[in-house]
């Protein structure tokens, strides 16, 4: 079953993975199953000269398109660019593992007929997180679940908000708590990760729920300063009530008291304003400003078939009159 609206594949690997294997026969499956379609292919920069020497054969791949990355991009940065550069009405992101092995084009399907996010999820869980990742699951604002797939498939407009967002990275692999957006979770039968892919994705997946986090984290440091600035306040009010209602003070106790909480007090005023200021600027920070393409690779024509005058001809054209 043929998909009539363009659809867009991205296979996005980890920092180190360069050509994955069976590319050819992916690409193949892929063009018996789409009417329209493009698949997108992130590399790192190291991998040029391996393209180079491929070329030939990536060239008679159709609607293949390479994107070259700085080395050392993450793959939540990856599969934002990915996604960003996508053309498609919707838009599959995963990774080569799994592209293998599962029907991208049902991804496609089911995203694009019942509008929501398609997400792709094992019965049961294979691996645990370290237990810092425990306490940031339960701080950030996202459902980090390790039957979670890396496999996502989002209707343009949904791709189109989460875009939007400062942290699309994480957003494009997992459920924030808080959204909009309808997710829905696909079972299917896969397997988990080798446990050298696992390791680097553990510490790819800490640093950026760390990084997605820290909104929340300057927001629950402000709340404590101005609870300390009411703290503050609080205790100077019982300083001036100490001075008009105690008669026998402590020598300069009045006015090292009230130097004390007036030095608090602006403490935790420059902490609350300055954080929550922090948390604003990070939310509107636009990580698209540190993610480059270097370089796009490949051949791309969505219009092979199509009329060059992209009209339909009905019947006979008429011949123009003859000048008098």
């Amino acid at each position: 079953m043929t998909i009539e609206h363009l659809a867009s594949f991205c296979i996005v690997g980890d920092r180190d993975e360069g050509l994955p294997d069976g590319l050819t026969a992916l690409v193949t499956r892929l063009a018996e199953e789409n009417l329209h379609y493009e698949v997108l292919l992130v590399v790192g920069e190291s991998w040029r000269s391996t393209l180079v020497e491929a070329g030939q054969e990536l060239a008679a791949l159709a609607n293949l398109r390479i994107l070259i990355v700085a080395d050392g991009t993450s793959p939540y940065r990856r599969r934002r660019i990915a996604a960003a550069e996508a053309l498609g009405d919707v838009v599959v992101v995963t990774d080569p593992e799994e592209a293998m092995r599962l029907d991208l084009t049902d991804f496609a399907r089911e995203a694009l007929v019942n509008g929501r996010i398609i997400m792709g999820a094992r019965a049961r869980a294979r691996t645990s997180f370290l237990p810092l990742h425990g306490a940031l699951r339960l701080l950030t604002g996202y459902r980090v679940d390790t039957r979670d797939l890396r496999t996502l498939a989002l209707p343009r407009t949904s791709l189109t908000r989460l875009l939007a967002r400062p942290t699309a990275g994480i957003d494009l692999r997992f459920e924030a708590k808080r959204t909009p957006e309808r997710y829905v979770r696909k079972i299917v039968e896969a397997s988990g990760p080798s446990d050298r892919l696992l390791r680097s994705r553990r510490v790819d997946l800490l640093v950026e729920l760390m990084s997605a986090s820290g909104p929340r984290f300057l927001k629950g440091f402000a709340l404590m300063a101005l609870m300390t600035l009411a703290a503050a306040a609080a205790y100077a009010a019982y300083v001036l009530g100490a001075l008009f209602f105690i008669r026998d003070l402590q020598p300069g106790w009045f006015t090292l008291s009230m130097g004390l909480s007036g030095l608090t007090a602006f403490l935790s005023l420059w902490a609350v304003i300055g954080s929550l200021a922090q948390a604003r600027i990070i939310e509107l920070l636009d990580s698209r400003q540190r993610d480059e393409v270097i370089e796009e690779m490949g051949a791309v024509s969505f219009f092979r078939q199509a009329d060059p005058l992209n009209v339909a001809l009905t019947g006979e054209p008429t011949r123009r009159r003859e000048k008098r």
